[in-house]
């Protein structure tokens, strides 16, 4: 592999560790033939380079935890969603913009050659360099490889500027760039995140990077790691995600330990990106959870469009909806003579069916780039409507209103449990642990605890 890297690339690499100006040809090459491979030393000096950054920590492959991610990458729009069966029933309705497939990973030496596939050239794919970061790596892979989301600036500059480097590179780049490995660890669990740093190997290392941290420790990510008697050389489990995602006609598998994007199949005219990728999810379901023992510990994850901004969205568009119509209906009928035509039930709802629980009656923000146009056409609409349309339409409209803030404030109550299972997840007791060790001491207390446990 030739050098290609300007200094500003060089410069880019360097966030959130010191600046290499300088990386040997030998070194890069040896680094991009392993795919994920790694450098310890210099052939020409002898000396480190210091390429990866800060450590990754564990996480969990749970849809809570990678929408919170996503949000503190900076994306918007979008959220994470468990995927219960690959059947179209429970898959195709959400739409999915990529998935992501978590499994128990097995050091397998049959790597792929490095290849350069001229259809995947506008593919953004990027090397896992750093251990425990494979689940940023599959977001990542994912996510720059869709056009029509809002990444955020921070995202959206980093896609921009490395789009240019190689997998190896971009490897580099998201090890070293604080903005990603700082939303990486905000949602890992306290513990974890000090085991990473630990377990953090500084230098690369002529070694091929696992799925996650290989430690003496038990730490989780799906399911615990874990060490199983019996096994071949009672090898310690790991688990590790993969990326799937449409682009160019075709889809693709995104494995930061593989030599680059593996193209699963062409989608032809008659079929959406989903019918081809979904043979291949059966096969990797059946291959990880296809053993004696009953193993399915793997869990597939769906990136989707967020289902707080949909069902806020129709919400509020239904709140202008009735402002017309009311405009409307006092225009024809003033002083409010139309509300004695109206059913006293919904006139009694209309005046709480359009709060919420976060919000007034009050229009709020809106998020779909349509939202003004939908609603400049329905008024248009009312606008031509007669006195009997109008009424209809009126009761209609609160009608929709109710179950439109029932679902808006399922997604409330749903957002505010992972907001709290995130809090209890990343919050550290170690403090407060000891302190509470340290009060029992003080007052005499905890030699009669120790004795009454051991006993």
């Amino acid at each position: 592999m030739s050098r290609s890297e300007s200094p500003d690339e060089l410069n880019f690499l360097s966030n959130g560790a010191p600046k290499r100006r300088q990386i040997d040809e030998d070194v890069e090459m040896k680094a991009s033939t392993s795919a994920t491979g790694a450098i310890s030393q210099s052939p020409r000096t002898g000396s480190e380079h210091d390429l990866i950054g800060g450590a990754f920590a564990v996480l969990e492959s749970d849809p809570g935890v990678f929408t919170t991610l996503i949000e503190r990458l900076g994306v918007r729009g979008l959220e994470v969603e468990e995927v219960l069966s690959v059947d179209s029933w429970a898959l195709d309705v959400l739409s999915p913009r990529g998935l992501i497939f978590c499994f128990l990973w097995h050091n397998d030496q049959r790597r792929r050659e490095e290849f350069a596939d001229p259809d995947a050239a506008d593919v953004w794919f990027a090397h896992q360099l750093s251990d425990d970061a494979c689940a940023t790596q599959a977001i990542l892979n994912v996510l720059l490889n869709c056009d029509d989301v809002d990444l955020g600036e921070e995202l959206m500059s980093f896609r921009e500027e490395s789009r240019e480097f190689t997998g190896v590179i971009k490897g580099l780049a998201i090890s070293n760039s604080r903005h990603i490995r700082e939303a990486h660890n905000s949602v890992a669990r306290p513990i974890d995140v000090e085991g990473s740093i630990h377990a953090q190997v500084s230098t690369f290392s002529f070694k091929q990077p696992s799925a996650t941290t290989k430690s003496n420790k038990k730490r989780k990510t799906f399911s615990s790691k874990s060490r199983r008697s019996g096994d071949k050389a009672d090898e310690e489990e790991s688990f590790h995600f993969l990326g799937y995602v449409p682009s160019g006609g075709k889809v693709w598998e995104l494995d930061g330990l593989s030599a680059g994007p593996l193209e699963v199949g062409e989608i032809l005219d008659t079929q959406t990106w989903l019918d081809v990728v979904r043979p291949v999810l059966r096969t990797k379901m059946q291959k990880f959870g296809g053993d004696s023992e009953g193993d399915i510990r793997f869990n597939l994850l769906a990136l989707v469009d967020s289902k707080y901004e949909r069902c806020s969205d129709a919400l509020e568009a239904l709140k202008r909806e009735r402002i017309a119509l009311e405009r409307q209906l006092d225009q024809l009928k003033p002083g409010g003579d139309w509300k004695s035509l109206c059913d006293p039930g919904l006139l009694a709802l209309s005046r709480s069916v359009f709060s919420t629980s976060v919000a007034g009656p009050e229009k709020g923000p809106t998020y779909s780039k349509s939202f003004g146009s939908q609603v400049m056409d329905r008024q248009v609409k009312i606008f031509r409507m007669t006195e009997t349309e109008l009424l209809s339409a009126w009761h209609t409209c609160i009608q929709e209103a109710k179950s439109a803030k029932a679902s808006l404030e399922m997604e409330i109550s749903r957002a505010k449990t992972v907001a709290a299972e995130n809090a209890k997840r990343t919050h550290n007791y170690t403090p407060f642990i000891q302190e509470y060790i340290r009060c029992l001491s003080n007052e005499g207390m905890l030699e009669d605890l120790l004795k009454q446990s051991k006993s």
